[in-house]
């Protein structure tokens, strides 16, 4: 597993003219990418506790499964997490599978 944060500055959309440096990882079939908005790691439960990033590296850990089922794992752990806490941000992901 591996985070493409290489080229790093701003997430995209926050700045109108905004530069943003370039980052190049080659993908090979079989490999899957997975883009989500913070909402996703930002996720509460009743306690306060965030999901947080190292959670849901565990639950992306599984990257033998397909796409679709990796994201409706990704998004039932994060429901499971938050015992009914609403979502205070959009919870918004996109898994791809290269082939």
């Amino acid at each position: 597993m591996r985070e493409l944060d290489g080229a790093g500055g701003f997430p995209l959309g926050v700045m109108e003219d905004g530069e943003y440096n370039e980052a190049t990882l080659q993908l090979k079939p079989g490999d899957q990418i997975v883009f989500y908005t913070d909402g996703v790691t930002d996720a509460a439960n009743p306690r306060g506790e965030m999901f947080g990033a190292q959670r849901l590296d565990r639950v992306l850990e599984n990257c033998s499964v397909q796409a679709s089922s990796l994201l409706d794992s990704a998004l039932a752990s994060i429901e499971a997490f938050a015992e009914g806490h609403p979502a205070d941000d959009d919870r918004t992901m996109i898994v791809a599978r290269v082939t």
